[in-house]
């Protein structure tokens, strides 16, 4: 969605739409702002969401591989940087947006860990905190998203007091959400 913009995307980034999915995305935030002059309008731009019940992200899929202590192959050599959230950071986060009052009548907030994270952080922190006994394998093949991305947050920092968990806080929380789930 960010292709071409700096990193970290910050929230006055406009969406290049490359993709049905960022079609829809882009027009959403379109619409919702043409209400602006009518309501106050606040966008939570949600990055890639992992936790019980969001069993299709890159982190629920090394989660699986982790738990079955297989190797965990990571494309682009485990380089590529993604931006992810445990999915109860982001309702927290909707909570605390819908309860604050807004100063000004649009606001778009980017969500997300706020940090340069690779695959191989991710799958790194996974590992250990799951007690894994995965091989972490870096294969040259690339990754389906081609391009690094992650969000700047400090808008959301400001506007409603975001602020991720370290990534080792969020992945022994998911970790003890899977031990519980088996």
């Amino acid at each position: 969605l960010f292709r071409s913009n700096p990193q970290p995307v910050p929230e006055t980034a406009s969406a290049n739409a490359t993709s049905p999915y960022a079609v829809t995305k882009r027009a959403a935030e379109d619409l919702i702002r043409s209400f602006s002059h009518q309501a106050q309008v606040m966008i939570l731009r949600l990055p890639t969401l992992y936790g019980l019940g969001q069993e299709d992200s890159f982190i629920d899929g090394l989660a699986r591989i982790a738990l079955r202590n297989e190797d965990m192959e990571l494309y682009s050599f485990g380089r590529t940087v993604r931006d992810a959230l445990h999915v109860q950071d982001a309702v927290d986060a909707i909570l605390r947006a819908v309860s604050i009052p807004q100063s000004e009548p649009f606001v778009s907030l980017n969500l997300g860990c706020g940090q340069r994270l690779t695959t191989a952080n991710y799958a790194n922190a996974l590992v250990s905190a799951l007690c894994s006994k995965s091989r972490i394998v870096p294969v040259e093949q690339w990754s389906s998203q081609s391009y690094d991305l992650y969000a700047d947050v400090r808008e959301a920092t400001r506007v409603i007091g975001f602020r991720a968990p370290d990534l080792n806080v969020s992945m022994e929380r998911y970790a003890r959400e899977l031990r519980t789930q088996r």
